[in-house]
């Protein structure tokens, strides 16, 4: 055959361009994947969990749109030996802001780090040079077991709160009331008021000592008996004085008259009968319920029982009622529904209406000072906000900054991660799918259409 024929063929010149451009397909894909490995990690990552693991809240989102300062995160550990959902959550963080940066140093070959920042292998060191501030997270802190082997992943509310904190020199102090039976504040809350730089000291009692001169908020939580009338006398000077007073009611203690006549003074009426909710109650009890939000509160504005990622769970909880009193504004932030309903002992008659739960009162002086009053210590304890899908805990924190300018509520809650997630990280996809599966299947392609053409 003549080979001068041949390559002025039909078949050769159909084969020829079909390689020419399988070789500019394959130009344009190899480059549209270098562009697409130079981009940032939100635009190359996908989070396909069920709880969005990977995915950085508004929360996070305000805290980053607002540094004026650079804030460094170097994790004092080798890259590839760091959690791959840690790693990606510090990439989404760094693609958030151009104040934040990511740095690993490995401290086998740099040991240094670990005395230059005063810490240990296996930390994130959040710094702020500008402020000379500084905060450490232990990588063992992210995840985590609970004490019911529940597995949590505690990335974004712990990096979050960390930034927050170098950037910012405001810190409230909270004290809590003892020598009354009270519960404990819970682990999760105690955890959640720190990421706010709402710091949790030491209970102390009124019978051998006062109130700190730093007591920012001062929290009585589930007392079983009550409190005496010099240790009223007491907090309310320390109110009148613009102190802020959280009370969360134990229902067990039936009467606490020195208790209810402080909240008395203040505006908030405390109705000892328990209430229950026969429209928003949940599983198999009346008594166990979601409240409403009052809409137009400071607190719970913006919240909806209509999406079910902003639920309030209570349980036996009393009520209160707003008494009149010039002096004070009083907001009932959380209430039953219309079909609440009040539990007198010995009483079978049920009136149905809208009852309060918790309530708190501004005092209008120039002084401030406010009385928060909840009608269950459940409200804030590890039963309830440890184990369930509730924010119990955002609106927790929401009802102490309320009264401060100068703190904002960086409550973010760790995720439970029992149960299997799919992570995708797209850049490899695409690396395999448009370096290797495309180009070598349009080769493929190539070459037999050339053969067949070539025998035309």
């Amino acid at each position: 055959m003549n080979k001068s024929k041949i390559f002025k063929s039909a078949a050769f010149r159909k084969g020829t361009y079909s390689i020419i451009l399988t070789i500019i397909i394959v130009a344009v894909l190899v480059g549209i994947n270098i562009f697409v490995r130079q981009l940032p990690a939100s635009a190359t990552e996908f989070d396909m969990s069920e709880d969005k693991l990977f995915t950085l809240g508004d929360t996070t989102k305000e805290v980053a749109s607002s540094l004026t300062q650079d804030v460094v995160l170097t994790v004092t550990a080798n890259e590839d030996d760091v959690d791959a959902r840690i790693v990606s959550l510090l990439k989404q963080y760094e693609a958030l802001s151009s104040h934040i940066t990511v740095k690993y140093v490995d401290p086998e070959l740099y040991p240094s780090v670990l005395t230059d920042l005063e810490t240990s292998a296996g930390y994130i060191v959040a710094q702020c040079e500008a402020l000379n501030k500084i905060n450490y997270i232990s990588l063992n802190d992210i995840l985590y077991y609970d004490s019911s082997y529940n597995y949590y992943f505690d990335g974004e509310g712990s990096i979050t709160s960390a930034i927050n904190s170098v950037v910012t020199d405001t810190i409230k102090y909270i004290y809590a009331l003892s020598g009354h039976g009270e519960s404990a504040v819970g682990t999760a809350v105690t955890a959640a008021l720190n990421k706010s730089n709402l710091m949790y000291q030491d209970s102390f009692t009124l019978l051998t000592s006062d109130i700190p001169e730093d007591c920012d908020i001062l929290i009585c939580n589930g007392p079983t008996s009550d409190i005496t009338e010099d240790e009223a006398s007491t907090i309310a000077d320390y109110i009148d004085n613009g102190g802020n007073f959280i009370v969360l009611f134990n229902y067990e203690a039936k009467s606490t008259p020195n208790l209810d006549a402080l909240c008395n003074k203040y505006g908030i009426g405390v109705n000892h009968a328990i209430i229950g909710d026969q429209k928003n109650y949940a599983g198999r009890s009346y008594y166990a319920f979601i409240p409403e939000y009052n809409s137009s509160s400071d607190i719970t504005g913006g919240y909806s029982t209509s999406d079910g990622n902003q639920l309030v769970l209570l349980q036996t909880t009393i009520g209160f009622e707003t008494l009149e009193n010039s002096d004070v504004t009083v907001d009932e932030f959380l209430t039953t529904s219309s079909n609440g309903f009040e539990y007198v002992e010995g009483s079978s008659d049920v009136t149905l209406g809208t009852y309060a739960v918790a309530a708190r009162s501004a005092l209008s002086s120039d002084n401030g000072g406010s009385v928060t009053a909840y009608g269950t210590y459940y409200m804030i304890d590890d039963a309830i906000v440890g184990h369930y899908s509730v924010i119990n805990t955002e609106i927790f924190v929401n009802s102490i900054i309320v009264d401060f300018d100068d703190i904002s509520n960086i409550s973010i809650d760790p995720i439970a991660i029992s149960a299997n997630y799919n992570y995708i990280a797209s850049s490899g996809l695409i690396a395999v799918f448009l370096i290797g599966i495309i180009p070598v299947l349009l080769i493929v392609i190539g070459i037999f259409r050339w053969n067949y053409r070539r025998k035309l």
